[in-house]
């Protein structure tokens, strides 16, 4: 009998995306202590809709709220400042463009619902995004508006809206 491992039974995807997105982006300041201490800080905060999340999964303003809650906990535990900013992308050529161009930048990371699934695109090369994905999934491979069926790769086109994530510091 094989395991279940995240998202077999739970929809939470969406804090998983987050906490692995925020580790990118911290220049290795994040560690596993801190990303479960901020996890926890994530489900306390929506404590009141876990069980829609859990079963539902999150939406866009779920995520922007994790973020919120995520940022400002980072920022005031251990003084590490990131910020997020949301796009809406009228194809996948122009998402395919602001994420290459995203993540052309040190400690950033992006985060893009697939198949309505949550996940992390931490690279670029070429028509293959590399992601940091909470189940296991290693690519996000783009042809031409198609996606490779291999494995370890999700199957799916990216949802146009990403939430990119960078330092503070940055205009």
């Amino acid at each position: 009998m094989k395991p279940l491992r995240q998202g077999e039974m739970d929809s939470l995807c969406g804090l998983y995306a987050v906490v692995n997105a925020l580790r990118l982006c911290s220049g290795g300041k994040l560690s596993q202590t801190h990303a479960q201490a901020v996890f926890r800080h994530m489900v306390k905060a929506v404590a009141p809709s876990l069980a829609r999340l859990a079963c539902s999964g999150s939406t866009d303003d779920d995520v922007k709220r994790y973020l919120r809650v995520a940022l400002l906990f980072l920022e005031e535990r251990y003084g590490i400042g990131l910020k997020f900013r949301y796009r809406t992308c009228a194809s996948y050529e122009r998402l395919k463009a602001v994420v290459e161009e995203h993540l052309a930048e040190p400690d950033r990371a992006v985060v893009v619902s697939a198949d309505r699934h949550l996940t992390v695109i931490s690279a670029v090369h070429g028509d293959v995004w590399e992601l940091q994905d909470s189940w296991g999934y290693k690519y996000l491979h783009c042809i031409k508006g198609k996606v490779s069926r291999q494995k370890p790769m999700l199957r799916t086109m990216p949802e146009l809206e990403v939430f990119l994530i960078l330092p503070a510091s940055v205009r």
